[in-house]
């Protein structure tokens, strides 16, 4: 009986076939990466906003051991030199708000080793925490500390590369007063100081002198400009009468983000930089006021060829048109970089008596 055998024979893909595969694969690729980079992103500012939820919670959690929010931060009222950490009361630690609620984030050690050499009580005096950091290497060495909680997952990691605000005192002059810690006459031991993406509220433009008039929507005293956070301040729930729901109490603040800025880097040199170049630190003041809103557009091409995603005097983020704040009730809400300034302001405020309807948040 004759036998019969089967060939088969395998045909391999052509150049051209799989070329058009690559391409294929290519267009899904290219499809699927942005959903994935979104998805992404996502999750990590949703990450961001339960960093200020802690903060808001642990501030509250401050309040009821306390029966008042913690200080702003422990400075001074001289108004021509608020940046000075001494005046006719006496020293002022240099400190803010970070460092009351260390342990409700769960860093309690490192408020311990903070205050070891520090006397961090609202109503007491000691040097600044900077200018005195060769005697008190302890509060130096955990001002240092990299906190978590802290530092927004969507920021650029790392330390800025030209400088670290340690305060933000407010506005003064048609300027914010500031201590920097800069790359100029400074070791890489020096400039590693912990950082906050995240600023508290002191108002407007914060605390300034008794004569200082904002005029933005008309003569209004600084009294009714302040936020929860001010100096040596005592804010007690009650006080505010705006209501928790209707004042803001932390916001996203990682610092400056650029493209193509001048700066200055060594006492003899300039250059242009981009990338992560200020940043704040978390042992400062820890404040910033909101004078100038979320939209840093009004910066770019300053110099001519710069572009920022954020300033450091400035509000905002690394999630596109996104910023996210904590209410004094512990709520957080995102709101858009283009919104309008004047209810950012209102929110500032927490006896203003500004009215502010849900739609508008």
């Amino acid at each position: 009986m004759p036998s019969y055998r089967r060939h088969i024979h395998s045909r391999a893909f052509t150049l051209v076939e799989l070329l058009v595969v690559i391409a294929i694969i290519g267009v899904l690729v290219a499809l699927l990466l942005p959903a994935v980079q979104a998805a992404r992103e996502s999750a990590r500012r949703s990450a961001c906003g339960n960093n200020l939820r802690q903060i808001g919670l642990a501030s509250l959690n401050f309040e009821s051991a306390n029966d008042r929010l913690p200080p702003g931060y422990l400075a001074g009222n001289n108004w021509n030199f608020p940046n000075r950490p001494n005046d006719s009361t006496g020293n002022h630690q240099m400190t803010g708000v970070f460092t009351f609620i260390l342990p409700y984030l769960e860093a309690a050690n490192v408020a311990d080793m903070f205050g070891q050499e520090i006397k961090l009580g609202v109503d007491t005096r000691d040097f600044s925490y900077f200018n005195e950091s060769p005697s008190k290497p302890i509060s130096w060495a955990a001002a240092q500390a990299r906190l978590s909680t802290l530092l927004c997952p969507s920021m650029i990691p790392g330390l800025p590369s030209v400088s670290i605000n340690l305060m933000n005192y407010g506005i003064l002059s048609g300027g914010y007063p500031v201590v920097e810690f800069s790359t100029i006459n400074r070791t890489p031991e020096e400039m590693q100081l912990g950082l906050t993406h995240y600023q508290g509220i002191p108002g407007i433009w914060g605390p300034a002198g008794p004569y200082d008039y904002y005029t933005s929507t008309g003569p209004r005293k600084n009294d009714e400009l302040l936020g929860v956070f001010g100096i040596r301040s005592k804010t007690r729930l009650g006080q505010v009468t705006d209501g928790t729901s209707q004042t803001l109490m932390f916001g996203e603040a990682p610092g400056s983000v650029v493209t193509n800025v001048e700066e200055k880097l060594t006492d003899e040199s300039k250059a242009v930089v981009s990338g992560f170049t200020r940043g704040n630190a978390w042992a400062g003041f820890g404040t910033l006021p909101t004078l100038i809103g979320l939209d840093v557009a009004y910066e770019n091409g300053k110099p001519k060829g710069s572009s920022y995603e954020t300033k450091w005097g400035y509000y905002g983020s690394l999630h596109g048109d996104i910023v996210q704040f904590c209410f004094v009730d512990g709520s957080v809400h995102s709101f858009t970089k283009s919104m309008d300034t004047d209810i950012l302001h209102a929110l500032s405020t927490m006896q203003a008596q500004e009215v502010v309807s849900t739609d508008q948040l």
